[in-house]
């Protein structure tokens, strides 16, 4: 046997093992993939059963969903949503308005409607706004607070 075939034949004698260990690790994950999902199938069928019967059983609600911290609106458009609001607010006191009404009124700042629902909505969180109701297609109608 030449070099070559030496070394091409201990480097076969390597690899055999490891292939083989390789497909026996498949096969065992592959096998606690399949337990995993029956388990847990079986805790669904128990937490919903337990859920029926024991009015006391209270399951771990999820988390509501933070807004995204990535909003494009900046302060100078909440400052000028916010001064805006404070020079009309006795045009504003009469009824609960939305961001879509807002932009059609005279003077309100030059704004696309989703920055305008976006401000509407920094305002609400600030306090500054109230959820007065939810009207058709989920848009949201404000009231100025205090």
């Amino acid at each position: 046997m030449t070099t070559s075939e030496n070394i091409r034949s201990t480097l076969s004698q390597l690899i055999e093992p490891l292939r083989d260990q390789l497909d026996e690790l498949d096969k065992e994950i592959l096998q606690t993939q399949v337990a995993l999902a029956e388990l847990q199938q079986v805790r669904r069928d128990v937490v919903g059963t337990l859920s029926r019967i024991d009015p006391t059983f209270v399951t771990a609600k999820a988390e509501k969903k933070q807004p995204r911290s990535g909003t494009k609106i900046g302060p100078p458009a909440i400052k000028k949503v916010r001064s805006w609001i404070s020079v009309n607010r006795e045009m504003l006191d009469d009824e609960a308005f939305s961001s879509a009404s807002l932009r059609r009124m005279d003077g309100f700042p030059h704004m696309s409607q989703g920055t305008a629902t976006k401000v509407l909505h920094e305002l609400h969180a600030q306090g500054l706004l109230r959820l007065d109701h939810t009207g058709v297609g989920a848009s949201r109608y404000y009231k100025v607070v205090g």
